[in-house]
């Protein structure tokens, strides 16, 4: 919220008054928040499936840092999870597969 307040030139403060002010700006401000997880996610996946180069570390930083993720701590067992063990762990539960990966017959 920060940068995006500092590339429109208007304080943060304002941001959050405007999202009081006029409920279809604050609607507008999650559907970006949304987009730009969504965007990291795919990012994710591609570097977790193996079909993008690169490191996984920066990713996990701005899921958790911009769009909240947090560690999972499982308070029965006391275990941790990184997001990057969740998503693997989703992914082959459900048997997640790229849209783009469709079978030739």
């Amino acid at each position: 919220m920060r940068a995006f307040a500092g590339k429109i030139r208007v304080h943060e403060d304002t941001l959050q008054q405007w999202q009081k002010d006029y409920p279809e700006f604050s609607v507008s401000i999650k559907i970006a928040k949304c987009a730009a997880e969504h965007g990291l996610l795919i990012k994710f996946h591609g570097l977790a499936t193996g079909k993008l180069k690169g490191q996984a570390a920066p990713i996990i930083f701005m899921l958790k840092n911009i769009c909240g993720w947090r560690e999972k701590i499982d308070s029965n067992q006391h275990v941790t999870i990184t997001p990057h063990q969740y998503l693997v762990q989703l992914m082959e539960q459900k048997k997640l597969e790229d849209p783009d990966d469709e079978e030739l017959p």
